[in-house]
């Protein structure tokens, strides 16, 4: 998996993320790339499932995942709650 964190100068909708080609506007600002984890330490994609009606509620948090740029880098956070989606039978 790769993980990326986008900054643009603007809001960009499903329109602008499925156009072929990109439009120019909003510009990309930043881009930022997930450093490659460590087995069971770092880089850890974590997805948890639970019942909900009658489908399934899927939570997905990132756990020790250092961001990249050039010779920047930070810490996401140990644990960071990306969010969470529902998926109906």
């Amino acid at each position: 998996n790769k993980l990326m964190y986008k900054l643009f100068s603007g809001a960009v909708n499903d329109t602008y993320l499925c156009a072929n080609p990109t439009p120019l506007s909003p510009s990309l600002l930043q881009e930022w790339n997930a450093e490659n984890g460590v087995e069971n330490v770092s880089g850890i994609i974590e997805v948890t499932t639970s019942v909900y009606g009658t489908g399934f509620q899927h939570t997905i948090h990132l756990k020790n995942v250092t961001m990249r740029k050039g010779n920047s880098t930070f810490l996401l956070a140990t644990d960071f709650l990306y969010g969470n989606f529902i998926r109906n039978n």
